[in-house]
C-alpha cells in the first residue's frame, strides 16, 4: 500500500524509489526493501545539511566559483558541473531513472563519502582555506537541493528554508548552467588519484582482514614530484581515513614481507610483519578463490546448457548471469591481492 509506505518512509523516499525504477521497457517491481534502502539515501541528505550547519557554513549565492583556490573545492565544483550536464541531458530524453541514478551516486559517494569526509580536517583550521571550503561546501549543497527538487520536493524545500533562511520557495528558483572550468582539471586528476589510493588501501585492509584498530604504515611512490607534493598536502586526511601509523613518500628502501599495490603510476607498499600471518592469509585467499571457481563452474554449466536456457524463466537466467559477473569480479580481486603479498 503506497500510503503505508509514505507513512513509514516518507513521500520523497517513495517518489525517488519509483523514479529509479522507471527503466523504459521494464516492469516496475516495487518492494518495501527497495523503499527502505532509499530511506537511507534521503536521511543522508538531511545528515549532510546538519553537518554543514553544525560547522557554521553560511550560504552565499554570490560565490564566485571560478576563483576558488583549494584543489578539493575545484574538484567538487567541476564534478557538480558534470553532474548537472548529465542530468539535463537525461531529463531531455525522459530518462528519469538515469537522473535518479546520477543524483544518488553524486550525493552519496562523491559529495558525502568523499568531499564531506575530506573537508572535516580543513573545517577545523582557522584560515582562508577553511572559509573557502565552508562556502563551497554549502554552495554545492544548495545546488544539490535545486537539482534534486523535481524528484524529492518536500525534503529539499524544507532544507532550502533551513539552509538559506529565505522566505521564497525553492520550486521558484532557476537552475543556472555553469561552464566546466578547464583550470581545475589538474585538481580533478589529483583528487581522483587521492581517492584511488585511499580506496585501494581500504580494499587491501578488507581482503586481508586487517582491523582498523590496527594501524598500518604506508609508502606511496611516484616519479612525478608534483603529484607527491600534492599528496603530502593531504597527509592528515590520508592518515586519518586509512588509520595509518606512518606515511612515507618515495622511500627508496622498501621492507620485505609487505603488500605491494600497483595502480597506474603509483606504487603502494604496506609492511605486514606483525600485522598478519602472510602464509596463513595466502592459504585463506587461495581457498576462497577455489570456492569461487567452483561456484562459477556450476553457473557456467547451467548458462551453457541450451535446454536450461529454453525452459528457465528469464529472471532466473538474468540472476545467474549477474552472479557469474560478480563471481568473476571477486576472483580477479582475490588474484590481485594474492599478487600483492606473494
Amino acid at each position: 500500500d503506497p500510503l503505508e509506505l509514505i507513512n513509514q518512509y516518507g513521500a520523497d523516499t517513495l517518489r525517488f524509489t519509483l523514479t529509479s525504477l522507471l527503466n523504459p521497457g521494464r516492469d516496475v517491481k516495487l518492494s518495501e526493501s527497495r523503499v527502505k534502502g532509499y530511506k537511507s539515501f534521503t536521511t543522508k541528505i538531511w545528515n549532510a545539511g546538519n553537518f554543514l550547519l553544525m560547522n557554521n557554513c553560511l550560504y552565499n549565492n554570490k560565490l564566485n566559483i571560478a576563483s576558488v583556490n583549494v584543489p578539493l573545492n575545484q574538484w567538487i565544483i567541476n564534478e557538480y558541473i558534470n553532474l548537472s550536464n548529465k542530468i539535463k541531458t537525461n531529463y531531455s530524453k525522459y530518462n528519469f531513472h538515469e537522473v535518479a541514478n546520477e543524483l544518488y551516486h553524486f550525493i552519496w559517494h562523491t559529495y558525502c563519502d568523499w568531499y564531506i569526509e575530506l573537508t572535516k580536517t580543513i573545517f577545523k583550521q582557522d584560515n582562508d582555506n577553511s572559509v573557502e571550503t565552508k562556502n563551497v561546501a554549502i554552495w554545492i549543497y544548495v545546488e544539490i537541493l535545486k537539482i534534486s527538487h523535481p524528484l524529492i520536493p518536500f525534503i529539499t524545500e524544507n532544507l532550502w528554508n533551513l539552509i538559506t533562511k529565505k522566505s521564497n520557495f525553492l520550486m521558484n528558483e532557476k537552475l543556472i548552467s555553469y561552464e566546466f572550468n578547464n583550470n581545475y582539471k589538474i585538481s580533478q586528476m589529483n583528487i581522483q588519484n587521492l581517492i584511488i589510493i585511499i580506496s585501494s588501501i581500504r580494499n587491501l585492509r578488507s581482503e586481508l582482514n586487517i582491523p582498523y584498530k590496527n594501524k598500518i604504515d604506508l609508502t606511496i611512490t611516484n616519479k612525478d614530484e608534483k603529484i607527491i607534493e600534492f599528496l603530502k598536502s593531504y597527509t592528515n586526511e590520508i592518515k586519518n581515513l586509512l588509520k595509518l601509523g606512518n606515511l612515507y613518500f618515495n622511500q627508496k628502501k622498501i621492507k620485505e614481507n609487505s603488500a605491494n599495490v600497483i595502480i597506474s603510476d603509483f606504487s603502494l607498499n604496506v609492511p605486514l610483519l606483525g600485522i598478519i600471518d602472510t602464509k596463513q592469509e595466502l592459504n585463506r585467499l587461495v581457498n576462497k578463490k577455489n570456492n569461487h571457481i567452483n561456484e562459477l563452474s556450476k553457473l557456467d554449466e547451467k548458462l551453457n546448457n541450451t535446454q536450461f536456457i529454453k525452459k528457465a524463466p528469464k529472471d532466473i537466467i538474468e540472476k545467474f548471469k549477474k552472479q557469474s559477473i560478480h563471481i568473476k569480479s571477486s576472483i580477479e580481486k582475490i588474484e590481485q591481492i594474492i599478487d600483492t603479498i606473494s
